[in-house]
């Protein structure tokens, strides 16, 4: 027999989602209609619950929750039965990972802006947010950083591709619609901090997560982004520290920002240098988040 009893929070701990998320997926998109309570209390069906769970299982993978609330729940099983089947291979459907990373890297090469925005654009039609950043950017980005110091790829190649790719980047997040009163996420680096790809991407998969995302720019001082994310109501600032793992002007300017942010404002940080700084800092609304994978999870918690 079908329990109908789930209240609010019973369905955010059975399907992974927050009270938050679910109440602004039935209001903006209808995904379910759970029923009322004389009270006007919302009880959750075992089918609410399996059809929140399958959506939270689309959107983790990277779609949006726009398109997949028009799928009913056999639509919603065939599309995650096939997410599976191109993990397990990834060549399937032309959507092998690795061709499309060199099909980056020989735009990159060649310094062809046109051809290195083009691929970028499409390798995001055809794969979902996810695999394109998990699987694709974030490899890319280390392919090309090892290219660079192993002399494969030369300073200006660097450049040109961290120039389209940002601006790639910036248009996929200004384009992503947030949730009606969706909780705000700051990006940004501290000063001393030039790269800003991999807290773009960061902020991508924050906007995917149905947040609002500002994107500040890279080499704030604290004091800057502190003002920011106070007059933005920001829940959460997101960080990357890439170069280098001991500067203590970056040092300095994350303990000012810390200082100078609301109690309640979480700061997350990522990068392949972060971890020495946090380790230093010890503060209690300081995280390190090592992958965009993880920071996905995280997002789904909140």
């Amino acid at each position: 027999m079908e329990n109908s009893g789930y209240t609010t929070r019973t369905a955010a701990r059975l399907t992974g989602l927050t009270p938050y998320v679910l109440r602004a997926w039935e209001k903006r998109y209808g995904v379910v209609r759970p029923l009322r309570t004389e009270s006007n209390r919302r009880m959750y069906s075992d089918a609410d619950i399996e059809r929140l769970r399958l959506l939270r299982k689309a959107t983790v993978a990277g779609f949006a929750i726009s398109d997949m609330a028009a799928l009913n729940d056999e639509e919603l099983r065939v599309l995650l039965q096939r997410i599976e089947d191109e993990e397990d291979n990834a060549a399937h459907a032309g959507k092998n990972y690795a061709s499309w990373r060199s099909a980056l890297m020989r735009e990159t090469v060649r310094m062809h802006a046109a051809g290195l925005e083009r691929a970028l654009l499409e390798a995001d039609r055809q794969l979902s947010r996810a695999a394109l950043i998990d699987n694709v950017l974030s490899p890319f980005l280390n392919d090309i950083g090892n290219g660079w110091r192993e002399g494969e790829v030369r300073i200006a190649q660097e450049h040109f591709s961290t120039a389209v790719i940002r601006s790639v980047l910036l248009r996929l997040l200004t384009a992503s619609v947030p949730f009606p009163d969706a909780p705000h996420v700051l990006t940004a680096t501290p000063s001393g901090q030039q790269h800003e790809l991999g807290v773009l991407l960061a902020g991508l998969v924050a906007a995917d997560a149905g947040l609002a995302v500002t994107h500040l720019g890279a080499d704030l001082p604290g004091e800057e982004i502190a003002a920011a994310a106070r007059e933005l109501q920001s829940r959460t600032v997101l960080l990357s520290i890439v170069y280098p793992p001991d500067d203590e002007r970056t040092f300095a300017e994350l303990a000012e920002l810390l200082r100078l942010l609301p109690p309640d404002t979480k700061v997350i940080v990522g990068g392949v240098s972060a971890a020495p700084y946090l380790a230093r800092l010890q503060h209690e609304t300081l995280q390190y988040i090592e992958s965009t994978a993880g920071l996905r999870e995280y997002f789904s918690r909140e």
